[in-house]
């Protein structure tokens, strides 16, 4: 079982390839600011998971139970990384309870279903 301090630092790392794809798609699109704005909320995000503490609850706690004790497979890994692509899009979590809870909303999962 992977620790939640491991957890988070890979969805840093996920969120931070997805700020990435972000700006990539503003040099595409330079009349569009919403992937600017996009990769700004993104890069914020990665800090703030990476400033987060062993003792989660909440959503963060929801995923992090989740994410280490369920298998994966493409399935769950596509509808997260369609959750990632749609920050600053579809959705603006602005911290890691609200990007946990987004993510658990695109598994299809409730808060009170993990715990």
């Amino acid at each position: 079982m992977s620790r939640p301090a491991e957890i988070m630092t890979e969805i840093a790392h996920n969120l931070e390839h997805a700020a990435e794809w972000r700006r990539e798609k503003a040099l595409e699109y330079p009349d569009d600011s919403r992937n600017l704005e996009a990769a700004e909320l993104l890069d914020s995000l990665v800090l703030k998971c990476l400033d987060t503490d062993e003792q989660q609850q909440g959503a963060v706690g929801a995923f992090v139970q989740y994410y280490s004790s369920h298998e994966w497979d493409y399935r769950d890994g596509e509808n997260l990384n369609d959750y990632l692509m749609g920050i600053g899009f579809h959705d603006w979590p602005s911290d890691p309870e609200e990007l946990c809870r987004g993510f658990l909303s695109g598994l299809g999962i409730g808060e009170p279903e993990v715990a």
